[in-house]
């Protein structure tokens, strides 16, 4: 009751504070009225009588402001009190407080921008509608005497045993992308083939004219497909009447029942959608569930209500155990997951060690934001060090001033907040578009996460810049201040020098990782790959049937056809290109010394003859040594493995040792295939024979002439050869090419966010350099007055504000090396490229050197324009 009571009490206070104020106002007059006639009886004079009740009673404010406190009401008195003092401040000040919140607002708002990039690419399902029911299921299938391999895409068999048995789930879809020709045009069109319950799953979808899949549409193996409203507008004109015409696929014709818009869904570029049943149908592989090329699916689903995904997890894992039972021998792992890329199987370190180095990234940027903001508020502070004084000298406490101050700089931060909260916004859908180069189909709003990492990162920063500010207005000589002098004290000199130095050293580190990123294309182009890589064309085919026991009369096919074309010199086959393929393979050595893996390619003969990879010593790989069963087979390896490896002794006859029963002899020694940019890593590599009968490997051709001709004639000729497949002839170099254009508009944001770094650092260190030059103007006339130069003046101020700027140039460039050490290791093996550039560690900081030593010599020359007079007048 009592609360109650107190709650009442503060509700009248708040409505009633008028009639309140006048209630004490009368109450304290009447009881020094009531004192002053009670003197007054005693033979006191009226006058003083009241002088002496009033001295006797003190001070009413006192007891008014105990008054309001006991009813609650201080609080917020003293809240409009620091709110109008910060609003004269920002009236009085206007170009200050926009240049304040317009630098928070950069630092906060890309910081936050960039944050919600992440997490819409990494750390969230690519789905329109309640990503809290969405998970992806992944399997690794092994044997009794071997493990799980990676978990992927799961067997058709296992799908339908899923689907018709799990309870926690309430649907579950399967999908499987693919490239291929629709009405003939040339190209790869992105298509799926899906089960019919996949766009149930992904249930915002809604067709713009006709239906999407059904489960009839399956179970009849119904020539249908669901076409998006790309290849709607592009071929059909946005006809009404598209829906029920024919459109080939792979040369096959198929009905169309439905269009739909692009949607967020798990291949983004994906252009049609058909039934999985119709594989076979396509020219795609076979339709037997059994067969050992049986289709796979990548498994999508939606959680039942009152289910966790823990639930599902547990549920499916006892249904591949059964799955197991049923196929003697095998053995199934099973991962599932929320569908967000960092929790897909291997990617959990590679992400958080991107996401580090980004946030790395973010800090240096939000430490030159704070540290100009912070040298811009000290410039304020010194400008209002008379009004601090006076307060002080009213009886101001120290904790009364803090709160002023910090609300002023908490409302600056408010303001920045919210305008970084739209960059935030904005930025992940620009930035994604940007650097794929595509439009996003999926959304890209913040959500709770990034509003948290909002509030916090402004909430931080507000706190960290108004520190400084405020234990220099604390730390004011009263007497000095209140007789308008100042000083350069040592304490404010090592303040001002570690924020010079804070903002310096993140632009250095920005600007070098933007020089090196930008500069990744002209690189890889002044260092070209050890073979070549312009003449020889990768053919990029997608062949229409993949069934077992056909792959060798396949790879005889694709050489005589490209063969047949002017222009080709040498067809090989090869498991992957020489570099920069992500399908190079791995082989485990054993030795004396434990275990080592080294990077392996199987490949054909004249495989080296047509990629130009010269031959060092020893032998090539022939035609003999295909399809080598044998318990110990031939090799060649790369110049580096044999350093690696034996970098005393003669590799040739050398064994490379995979068991006890499976061998490799080198018989030949080849020289490097990466270029000198590459980490050495990328140079090892172990050639291997290729088996043409087990498996699809990929064609090279070694051209003349023109390869964009060469290229245009073996897609002609590939087609014509085996109907309904895809080629798409690209150089080698292409690849590596897009490569370092990725990296270059990666730099070029990066660049855009150290640019921004720079020029705030540069207008910080103006302003520190300024602000020292106001307070040691006395210091400098007197200088003056005995005789110093304009030249000395500058010295002067040269020796005392140039070292922490070349502490910061050092301590950024030994960041930015630090960075781009763990970047080069991580992606050593992985990428033919290294971050590190020599000549961005060098002109950086030479360049950043030169424009800050201008902004320290510019300010210098107010110190040169003191009058010995006037400075000597401020005693």
């Amino acid at each position: 009751m009592s609360m109650l009571t107190q709650l009442r009490s503060l509700v009248r206070s708040v409505t009633g504070r008028a009639s309140l104020e006048r209630e004490m106002d009368q109450e304290f007059r009447s009881h020094i009225a009531l004192r002053a006639d009670d003197l007054e009886r005693r033979g006191l004079s009226r006058a003083a009588a009241e002088r002496a009740a009033r001295i006797e009673f003190g001070s009413v404010e006192g007891y008014k402001d105990a008054a309001r406190d006991s009813r609650g009401l201080a609080f917020g008195d003293e809240l409009r009190s620091n709110a109008a003092f910060a609003w004269r401040g920002f009236r009085r000040r206007p170009l200050q407080a926009a240049i304040v919140v317009v630098t928070l607002t950069l630092g906060i708002g890309i910081s936050a921008g960039v944050f919600s990039t992440l997490d819409v690419l990494a750390f969230r399902a690519r789905v329109d509608s309640d990503p809290t029911s969405f998970v992806r299921v992944f399997s690794g299938y092994g044997t009794d005497s071997t493990p799980p391999g990676f978990p992927s895409a799961s067997r058709i068999s296992d799908y339908l045993a899923y689907r018709d048995h799990v309870r926690s789930l309430r649907v579950l879809a399967g999908w499987q992308g693919f490239l291929a020709t629709v009405d003939g045009k040339m190209g790869n069109t992105s298509g799926m083939l899906v089960t019919c319950e996949f766009f149930k799953v992904y249930e915002s979808v809604r067709p713009l004219l006709g239906r999407t899949l059904q489960p009839d549409d399956c179970t009849s193996r119904e020539n249908v497909v669901v076409i998006s409203d790309v290849i709607w507008r592009d071929a059909m004109g946005a006809s009404p009447d598209a829906v029920g015409r024919i459109i080939r696929v792979n040369g096959q014709p198929l009905r169309i029942v439905g269009i739909v818009s692009l949607f967020s869904g798990p291949v983004n570029d994906a252009r049609f959608w058909a039934p999985y049943t119709l594989r076979g149908y396509l020219r795609l592989g076979s339709d037997d569930p059994n067969a050992s090329t049986a289709l796979r699916l990548t498994i999508d689903g939606r959680l039942r209500a009152g289910y966790s995904r823990s639930d599902a997890a547990a549920e499916l894992r006892v249904l591949a155990k059964q799955q197991d039972d049923i196929h003697h021998g095998r053995r199934t792992s099973l991962v599932v997951t929320d569908g967000s890329i960092v929790n897909n199987p291997g990617n959990m370190i590679p992400i958080l060690a991107v996401v580090s180095l980004v946030f790395a990234a973010l800090a240096c940027l939000s430490l030159v934001a704070c540290a100009n903001v912070v040298s811009l508020l000290l410039a304020i502070a010194h400008t209002r060090h008379v009004e601090i004084a006076l307060r002080m000298a009213l009886g101001s406490s120290s904790a009364r001033l803090t709160r002023m101050l910090l609300t002023e700089v908490l409302a600056l931060a408010a303001v920045a907040g919210v305008l970084a909260s739209l960059v935030a916004r904005r930025a992940p859908g620009f930035l994604i578009a940007w650097i794929t180069q595509r439009p996003l189909v999926y959304p890209t709003n913040p959500n709770w996460h990034v509003f948290v990492f909002l509030f916090a990162t402004t909430l931080l920063a507000a706190v960290v810049v108004s520190s400084a500010p405020i234990r220099a207005a604390l730390r004011l000589d009263l007497v000095a201040s209140l007789r308008g002098l100042t000083s350069e004290t040592s304490g404010r000199s090592r303040a001002s020098g570690v924020l010079m130095g804070a903002q310096i050293g993140g632009a250095v580190a920005l600007l070098v990782a933007a020089v090196a990123l930008g500069r990744m294309p002209a690189r890889i182009a002044a260092a070209p790959a050890h073979f070549d890589a312009r003449r020889v064309l990768a053919l990029n085919i997608i062949p229409p049937d993949r069934a077992v026991g056909e792959w060798s009369a396949y790879h005889e096919g694709v050489a005589r056809a490209a063969a047949a074309v002017p222009g080709v010199e040498i067809v090989a086959f090869a498991s992957a290109a020489p570099v920069g393929d992500e399908r190079t393979g791995s082989l485990t050595l054993v030795g004396a010394e434990g275990k080592r893996t080294i990077p392996t390619i199987q490949v054909s003969s004249r495989y080296f003859e047509a990629l130009g990879i010269h031959l060092i010593r020893g032998r090539a790989l022939t035609t003999a040594d295909d399809n080598c069963v044998t318990t110990l087979c031939p090799a060649v390896i790369s110049l580096e493995t044999a350093r690696e490896l034996w970098p005393h002794d003669e590799p040739l006859g050398k064994r490379l040792t995979v068991s006890s029963t499976n061998a490799f002899e080198v018989v030949g020694v080849v020289a490097d295939a990466p270029s000198d940019m590459a980490a050495r890593a990328e140079a090892l590599m172990v050639y291997r024979p290729w088996a043409p009968s087990a498996q699809r490997y990929h064609a090279f051709a070694r051209v003349t002439g023109d390869p964009a001709v060469a290229a245009h004639a073996l897609a002609s000729a590939i087609t014509d050869r085996f109907p309904g497949a895809v080629a798409e002839p690209e150089t080698v170099q292409a690849s590596l090419d897009k490569l370092g254009e990725a990296f270059h508009l990666i730099g070029v944001a990066v660049g855009t966010i150290a640019l921004i770094a720079a020029t705030l650092a540069l207008v910080g260190v103006y302003g520190s350099v300024l602000l020292s030059a106001k307070r040691r103007t006395k210091e400098m006339g007197i200088r003056m007055a005995l005789g110093a130069r304009d030249v000395d003046v500058y010295i002067a101020m040269l020796r005392s504000n140039a070292p922490p700027v070349f502490v910061g140039l050092g301590a950024g460039l030994i960041v930015a090396v630090g960075l781009t050490l763990i970047i080069d290791k991580l992606i050593a093996g992985e990428l033919p490229i290294r971050l590190s550039d020599p000549f961005a560690f060098w002109s950086v900081p030479l360049v950043l050197a030169l424009v800050v030593l201008l902004a320290i010599v510019l300010p210098a020359r107010r110190a040169t324009g003191s009058h010995p007079v006037q400075a000597l007048r401020q005693d």
